[in-house]
């Protein structure tokens, strides 16, 4: 009976979270928190970044790969931020991503870490995605990027 009810809550989590609904006043996104899309055991749409919750006990870097989360851009938003998000009324580094849900206020934030500082930035070791945040802080003095 555990493996039915199991089955039964994925199923459930994998329906609420792939468009059942509209939490963005009908803009167009659908689960998660205003217009996150919830990613997890889903993937992101293209061009979004799947980030863990914070607020869980579930531990993507232990045993947890299947974290629920919630997608996030780091494409430009234009105007003042031209090559990288605006949050909270600043430009997060190239590759950041900005934390308007987890956070008490808005956060640019690098991968489930904080900004990068010291001349490094947001990059992605390895192949690179299809989304443009990075999940790393390197590249400045000391610190080179993996490949």
């Amino acid at each position: 009976m555990p493996g039915a009810l199991r089955f039964a809550l994925i199923a459930l989590w994998l329906g609420c979270s792939s468009g059942g609904g509209t939490t963005d006043g009908g803009t167009g996104g659908s689960g998660g928190s205003g217009n996150h899309p919830m990613c997890g055991l889903a993937a992101c749409p293209q061009d979004l970044s799947c980030e863990d919750d914070p607020r869980d006990s579930c531990n993507p870097a232990n045993g947890g790969a299947d974290c629920p989360g919630l997608c996030f851009s780091c494409a430009p938003t234009g105007g003042n931020c031209a090559n990288s998000p605006s949050c909270g009324g600043v430009c997060c580094n190239l590759g950041e991503w900005c934390d308007d849900v987890f956070s008490a206020t808005p956060t640019c934030k690098c991968g489930n870490h904080a900004a990068c500082t010291g001349g490094n930035m947001c990059a992605s070791p390895g192949p690179v995605s299809t989304s443009a945040c990075g999940s790393i802080c390197c590249g400045g003095q000391g610190s080179p990027c993996p490949l």
